[in-house]
């Protein structure tokens, strides 16, 4: 039956037809365009499960708007004929690609990359397809991949790492899709042979039955032909089941090893063992991906082999100049000939002949540079008074960034890239032997290399309008111009992305067109940043201020960026991250949340930083873990991100993984100021104090800041110098009065010198400088611990009762945590252990509330708990749970000295040695003491522990030795400290 019209369709000519349809080229006469209609057969539509599930076809790839998915634009019924109105596509599908044969390499992770990217986003909204087959997936005439046929989706209901779909209809339910097709058994939910082995058995299914598949059709795009083979369904089932395909490199030599693995790693037959998410594998395809253009750009070998016949999508960013290939790959397919001077005479004048020939090409190779496939963004620099050059750099370099096929660098940067590329050049160097070999290598090792294009700016002030002189080097040919514009208005406004896409142009005149009608939309400046050139500038200035970790003059400038324009995504996330540091979580997380939902404003590298911040808000080490490394897989050559990933293991006291991670970064640049801060104190936490001084002092050195003046008076204050970390602190206050942490921790010093009126005036001079609440909750904790130390328990549960109304209900594991704390121990000398009993359930609360745990993600609210749990069960009489308590506390030591105060690794072992006394353990108890000295020597209070310790087990001249040492750490502490006080009773008892 011929079909003219369906609606306002107007039907041009069948293009195919199949499944539960047929699929018409056709004209919307009111849109005025052309559109493929899919028309429901009228058998199928006669039957209500196959109705339901061409309606959900529509509704779920509706639901989905991505480049790489389908566009769907109506679904309806005319004349009780069923259709929906798509985006008319132009190319073929997978299916008709492969014929048999492998595709080139390039072409498998180009088309791989974007199904990843369209699974993403579907699993994203809860939404499996479960029919991912090559029939199913198209690839347009220039490139483009779409994903068809939601037919068989599936809507899982929100997990962890899934959310549901608020756009998914009530109707499309796994219940629904299983009673489907329990009417007709022989009606399979897929299709052989890419079906996953939970698909065949039909279990439960979730997102990485579809991984499974594309592992399955990408192993058919490797090798040619389909993983699985049988000659009827049980005989596939068999296979999917039980046996492995064979790997791809024995059917395709061309497969790298990398890819191998991948495709192995998604065919992994127990979905745990799967790739678990489409992210993580788009992560490592784009990892792959660089790992290729790195390795040929950096060893400058084009390899007819790989080259003959390979597939460039038009996005590629990975052009290099065919004079400068190395001249040996270009001379050995025309060596043949030399067969001819096989005859001795012959032979030698025709070897020296070739020599000074290949020497001379030799010579002239040398001279040509290798080109890495990158956009150096060099100096930008002048005299114009209206605008500072390097901050248009930044600009210019952020609105560049959001293209993930360009890789876009500083000279820094750049020399990071090669570094990273210096040891697999050195792999890559050839194995043959005789002179090819010799001058392989020596070519190899010799060749400059340098960015496809270098550019630089000069800015100057011309007669009232702003003067732009872009430079650039395009792979070794300079040229320059000049533009003017209107202000720093107009620059923002329209002249950065003018000159975007110009060096779009100049690295590759294919990639301008990509990056404006492509899978990945232009976003302009102005997206990316800000209209608002006052808001631009504050935020440039928090910038600064943040990356020296002067948190204060950041936090001012950043709201005066948001004071500005309260849309400034990027400014909300710097935001979130200064309030992390301040332990602000709850405000913290609210700035993080106002930046993701500006998600126009956002690239895909800050959509992962925003990932990871949120992660670190709530405490998902795995999460956070994650996401930066994936960071990493993207822009390897940045130090930040193995520095946050550092910082991710730092915040929750891991040692042994933060330390490798600060070395890495600093292997890509020694002179990384912000490493060297918290790998000091990692240094300090495991006892390494001379490394930690000189890690301390290195970052002082790079960068004379409040901060680092503070952190070496923490380095000092666990390595028991206290009178260098007062020195320390006082000059870090004289820089910055408002660098609360440093006042606070110079409170504690005093303390540890048993100066508590110095102490008590600090602490309330700055609680009466601030109005912050989470600072004066601080303050609070610190006044509670010095009371109770002094033992005026009633002024410290005082102090601790002003806190903990301020926090009220927050949730936060700082400063709450240490509120409840010092509270439960000061009424747990006040013998209310009903009281302690409700300071530790809260305690509990913070815990379960943040998942924290010492082996997933540790926070000091854990040490406080085993505290504060092993005392109140000591008292009360249970000593062997005491004992557990403290075992537990015992074995999570590495992590005792977190932060800067004073509850550190001596601390806690001189707080366990106290628990050991009271259970009468008093061998474990003098064990105790002794490692908290053997950490800090001049930790007098563990001292005067041991002291009394000895005495009471006879050890009188010991006692005595030990005591003399107290009194003189205490000689200046005030005269009515109860530890001194009782020492000189001590030792006048013993005189």
């Amino acid at each position: 039956m011929t079909i003219a019209k369906i609606a306002h369709y107007q039907i041009l000519d069948e293009l195919g037809s199949g499944g539960m349809g047929v699929v018409y080229r056709a004209r919307d006469n009111k849109l005025r365009r052309e559109l493929a209609i899919k028309l429901l057969s009228e058998q199928f539509a006669a039957n209500t499960s196959y109705l339901q599930r061409f309606q959900r076809e529509a509704q779920a790839a509706s639901s989905l708007n991505h480049p790489n998915i389908c566009t769907i634009y109506e679904i309806g019924e005319h004349e009780n004929k069923h259709y929906i109105a798509m985006e008319l596509l132009e190319g073929t599908t997978l299916r008709h690609m492969i014929q048999g044969r492998p595709l080139p390499v390039d072409q498998i992770i180009h088309i791989a990359l974007q199904i990843a990217e369209a699974l993403e986003a579907a699993h994203a909204k809860g939404i499996i397809h479960r029919d991912i087959k090559p029939a199913n997936i198209f690839v347009s005439q220039r490139g483009h991949v779409k994903i068809l046929d939601f037919g068989l989706a599936k809507l899982v209901p929100s997990t962890a790492g899934q959310v549901e779909s608020p756009l998914a209809p009530k109707d499309i339910h796994s219940t629904e899709i299983t009673e489907e097709y329990s009417t007709a058994p022989h009606i399979i939910i897929g299709t052989l042979p890419y079906m996953s082995p939970e698909q065949a058995l039909g279990e439960e299914l979730d997102a990485r039955t579809d991984l499974f598949s594309l592992g399955a059709v990408l192993y058919e795009l490797s090798t040619g032909s389909p993983a699985f083979r049988g000659a009827h369904p049980s005989a596939l089932f068999q296979e999917i089941l039980t046996k492995n395909p064979p790997p791809t490199r024995q059917k395709n030599q061309e497969i790298p090893p990398k890819l191998e693995d991948l495709v192995s790693k998604l065919m992994e037959k127990d979905k745990d063992l799967r790739y678990q998410t489409a992210s993580d594998l788009r992560a490592d395809l784009k990892r792959l991906r660089r790992d290729m253009e790195l390795q040929r750009s950096i060893s400058g070998i084009t390899d007819s082999k790989s080259t003959s016949g390979s597939w460039q999508p038009e996005t590629t960013a990975m052009y290099l100049d065919t004079a400068n290939s190395n001249i040996v790959s270009r001379w050995r397919p025309n060596l043949s000939f030399l067969h001819v001077f096989r005859k001795p005479k012959v032979a030698i004048t025709a070897a020296c002949a070739i020599l000074a020939v290949l020497a001379g090409f030799l010579i002239h190779s040398l001279n040509r540079p290798i080109y890495v496939p990158c956009i150096e963004l060099a100096n930008f620099e002048g005299d114009s008074r209206s605008v500072d050059p390097q901050l248009v750099g930044f600009v210019l370099k952020r609105t560049l960034s959001q293209f993930s096929e360009i890789t876009v660098v500083d000279p820094k940067e750049f020399n990071y890239l090669l570094k990273l590329g210096e040891n697999e050049m050195e792999e890559q160097a050839p194995k043959s032997s005789g002179i090819l070999g010799v001058l392989d290598t020596f070519s190899l090792r010799k060749k400059a290399r340098e960015p496809a294009i270098n550019v630089s700016a000069e800015l100057q002030d011309s007669l009232g309008r702003l003067q732009v002189r872009l430079k650039w080097s395009v792979r070794g040919k300079d040229d320059e111009r000049v533009d003017y514009f209107r202000g720093i208005d107009e620059l923002l406004d329209t002249g950065i992305d003018k000159l975007v896409l110009d060096i779009l142009q100049l690295y590759n005149p294919d990639f301008k067109v990509h990056a404006l009608n492509g899978s990945q939309s232009y976003q302009t400046a102005e997206q990316l940043l800000t209209s608002n050139w006052d808001s631009l500038l504050s935020y440039y200035n928090g910038a600064t201020w943040w990356q020296k970790l002067n948190e204060s003059a950041a936090e001012r400038a950043l709201r005066d960026a948001l004071d500005y324009d309260p849309d400034f995504a990027l400014a909300h996330l710097m935001l979130g991250e200064v309030l992390i540091w301040q332990t602000k979580l709850e405000a913290a997380f609210s700035e993080i949340s106002k930046a993701q939902q500006k998600t126009t404003s956002l690239t895909q590298i800050d959509q992962l930083r925003v990932d990871a911040l949120r992660a670190r808000v709530l405490g998902k080490i795995n999460d956070e873990k994650d996401y930066l490394l994936k960071l990493i897989g993207l822009q390897p050559y940045k130090k930040e991100n193995y520095y946050e990933l550092a910082e991710c293991y730092f915040h929750n006291a891991d040692v042994e993984k933060a330390i490798p991670q600060y070395l890495d970064a600093l292997n890509l640049e020694e002179q990384f100021p912000r490493a060297y801060n918290h790998l000091a104190y990692c240094y300090a936490w495991e006892g390494q104090h001379d490394q930690a001084l000189n890690a301390c002092k290195r970052y002082l050195d790079l960068d004379s800041t409040p901060n680092a003046f503070d952190s070496l008076g923490d380095i000092y204050m666990h390595a028991g110098e206290y009178a260098d970390a007062i020195k320390m602190k006082q000059t870090a206050i004289q820089l910055d009065p408002e660098q609360y942490y440093s006042s606070r921790n110079l409170a504690f010093i005093n303390i540890l010198q048993g100066r508590y009126k110095d102490a008590e005036s600090t602490l309330k001079t700055l609680l009466g400088k601030t109005d912050d609440v989470s600072r004066k909750a601080q303050c609070y904790a610190a006044l509670g611990f010095l009371y109770y130390r002094k033992g005026d328990l009633g002024q410290g549960r005082k102090m601790c009762d002003q806190g903990l109304k301020l926090l009220g209900i927050l949730q936060s594991d700082s400063p709450l945590d240490e509120l409840l704390w010092v509270a439960g121990n000061i009424d747990i000398e006040r013998n209310n252990l009903t009281e302690a009993r409700r300071s530790l359930e809260r305690l509990g609360e913070i815990l379960t509330n943040n998942s924290i745990k010492p082996v997933e993600n540790y926070k000091p609210a854990y040490k406080y708990f085993k505290h504060l749990s092993a005392r109140i069960l000591a008292r009360e009489g249970d000593i062997e749970g005491a004992l557990d308590k403290i075992e537990d506390l015992r074995w999570i030591s590495e992590k005792l000295g977190y932060w800067g105060t004073v509850y550190d690794f001596a601390f806690f072992f001189d707080a366990i040695g106290q628990v050991y006394e009271e259970v009468n353990e008093l061998e474990k108890a003098e064990g105790s003491y002794t490692e908290a000295l053997e950490y800090n020597e001049n930790y007098t209070l563990a001292r005067f522990h041991l002291s009394r310790l000895l005495q009471s087990n006879g050890m009188a001249e010991e006692a005595r030795q030990e005591m003399k040492k107290v009194l003189a750490d205490w000689q200046d502490a005030d005269p009515d400290m109860p530890e001194l006080v009782e020492a000189h009773q001590i030792m006048n008892s013993e005189q």
